[in-house]
């Protein structure tokens, strides 16, 4: 006999919104670029924002981030930072007797594939030499024995990283699309771009993510 739930996580809906104001005489002028231009810059700040809310967000009308600890005491509808758990390898010795237990629910899941996250200076050094050998032809990678896919992000604290199992995160965004208007400023005749996005995200579980301390790694 199986026994079976599904979970449902309620997500309110927050919004993320960046503009930018663009002197109307530019476009009068014919130069349509701009308004590519502006609309191309919109989306990257827009991308930033939303991972700035799946990496650090605190929950409050933002996204709960990975380095959140949702068991942790919620104040004002702020979750706590997790607490980092300190490796000096990424084997056996270190990452699979102190974070492998979390992430592998003592044995009961299967763990093949981990996702790091670091911010690039760190993935750069730290992270690069504790997974690379110095031979007689340069470093060369040495095998690991999970498989870690590595991901930059600068909203990952320095001396910190975070180790997640791949598809834990759930994100949603319901709407996201870029308008103008040329009413906000009228009087400096200024057309303000804006981008607006709808959404929010939070892991299933605190155990699908383990902040690691890094600073002896």
């Amino acid at each position: 006999k199986i026994e079976a739930g599904i979970n449902t996580l309620d997500l309110e809906v927050n919004s993320l919104s960046a503009f930018m104001f663009v002197p109307k005489a530019i476009i009068n002028m014919g130069y349509k670029w701009i308004d590519r231009f502006v609309r191309t810059v919109l989306l990257e700040v827009n991308e930033e924002g939303i991972e700035t809310g799946i990496i650090a967000g605190n929950g409050k009308e933002s996204p709960i981030g990975l380095l959140k600890d949702l068991n942790g005491a919620v104040v004002d509808g702020v979750y706590p930072d997790k607490k980092a758990v300190a490796i000096t390898d990424f084997g056996p010795d270190s990452f699979g007797k102190d974070v492998l237990p979390t992430l592998n629910r003592n044995g009961k899941r299967t763990v093949d594939t981990i996702v790091i996250i670091a911010n690039q200076n760190e993935i750069d050094t730290k992270i690069y030499k504790a997974t690379h050998v110095l031979s007689f032809n340069g470093y060369v990678k040495a095998d690991n024995y999970k498989n870690f896919v590595y991901v930059a992000s600068p909203d990952v604290p320095e001396n910190k990283a975070i180790a997640l199992l791949p598809k834990k995160y759930t994100a949603g965004i319901s709407r996201m699309g870029i308008d103008f208007s040329d009413h906000y400023k009228f009087l400096e005749q200024l057309r303000t771009y804006i981008v607006l996005t709808y959404g929010n995200g939070r892991l299933k579980s605190n155990d699908d993510a383990v902040v690691l301390d890094i600073t002896n790694l």
